[in-house]
């Protein structure tokens, strides 16, 4: 399975939760004119590499209608801090019954990486089961598997990739993001930006 090989399923997963510790409510906080968590879905609508997005989550008020993603709405077992493996294993479970597919390669891109840059998306994808770091610490940006090996070890183990991003844990941290969002927008509107993000 090859970087590039458009006959290869590659099926982002976009989580979004109700709690938050550090910074209540987060994914659905206004970031620079859009809800954080969607962000995330349009970054990987521009990624060529990636055929499918799955968006997961607890909050009962958010799906996103958009072309090309599917929405799958979490169990009470799956709600709150579950762990990562869990509610991507049942996201892509769900999204399997529906369509009969199945991944093989599946990408987590957290909403509180949002200012993962597509780069990063493709140099994970070039190793096949990658992760990204600052500093040599997981960044929460990109974290890509082989679906056989994570159905398995339900883990996202990999090649620690060095890719700087903020990863939003508190009020702080969703203000530097911003800062960063609103340089590289430089004054354009968000629906163009949207286009390049």
């Amino acid at each position: 399975m090859g970087f590039g090989n458009m006959h290869e399923r590659t099926v982002a997963i976009i989580p979004a939760k109700v709690i938050s510790r550090r910074l209540p409510g987060k994914n659905r906080m206004d970031f620079c004119g859009m809800e954080l968590s969607e962000w995330s879905i349009y970054q990987a609508r521009n990624n060529p590499y990636i055929t499918d997005i799955i968006f997961t989550s607890d909050i009962e008020t958010v799906t996103y209608n958009m072309e090309g993603v599917f929405n799958v709405r979490r169990p009470p077992m799956l709600t709150g801090s579950a762990p990562s493996a869990d509610f991507v294993l049942h996201a892509v479970w769900e999204w399997n019954t529906y369509t009969n597919m199945i991944p093989d390669l599946i990408v987590l891109l957290q909403p509180t990486g949002v200012c993962r840059e597509q780069w990063m998306i493709d140099m994970c994808l070039e190793i096949g089961n990658a992760y990204t770091v600052t500093d040599g610490k997981p960044n929460g940006a990109v974290y890509v598997n082989l679906w056989k090996y994570f159905e398995v070890a339900r883990s996202f183990s990999g090649v620690p990739v060095e890719a700087p991003c903020i990863d939003i844990d508190t009020a702080k941290d969703f203000k530097a993001a911003e800062k960063e969002m609103r340089r590289r927008m430089n004054g354009e509107s968000l629906q163009r930006y949207l286009q390049t993000v």
